[in-house]
């Protein structure tokens, strides 16, 4: 009897860990995967409003840097009482001089967790903060 209960905790435990989601998840996934929208602003300002508005809303940033698809920020949102996380990618794409995308995507930490933030929730977010920030200046 023990051996089973043994067994099937592991076998709990393995498939929660295969369910999780990771950085290189969400960073490897296709430039328009999530939620995208058009910001009327130079490309730097854009990042800048993007950096500012992940930081005022309790997103932490693990990465952000240049790639050849354009500026990535890697980042995590916490666990909270009803959630186990999110992981996401924000992306900004330069249309042209004036005009940049910003690609949102996000996955829950664990694949099975119907609680928390998702790509919709937290994209609103932030297209907010960014439009906020570009209109003040």
């Amino acid at each position: 009897m023990k051996y089973m209960i043994k067994l099937t905790t592991s076998a709990v435990a393995f498939l929660t860990l295969l369910s999780c989601s990771s950085m290189s998840n969400v960073a490897d996934e296709s430039i328009e995967t999530g939620n995208s929208q058009l910001f009327y602003a130079d490309q730097q300002t854009i990042n800048l409003a993007l950096l500012a508005t992940l930081q005022s809303v309790n997103i932490n940033i693990k990465e952000s840097r240049y790639t050849e698809k354009g500026f990535r920020v890697l980042f995590t949102k916490s666990i909270s009482a009803f959630s186990w996380g999110e992981v996401g990618r924000a992306l900004v794409i330069k249309v042209d001089n004036n005009t940049s995308r910003i690609f949102i995507h996000s996955l829950n930490r664990d694949r099975l967790q119907i609680t928390g933030a998702d790509t919709s929730d937290l994209s609103s977010v932030i297209f907010e903060g960014v439009n906020e920030i570009i209109e003040q200046q």
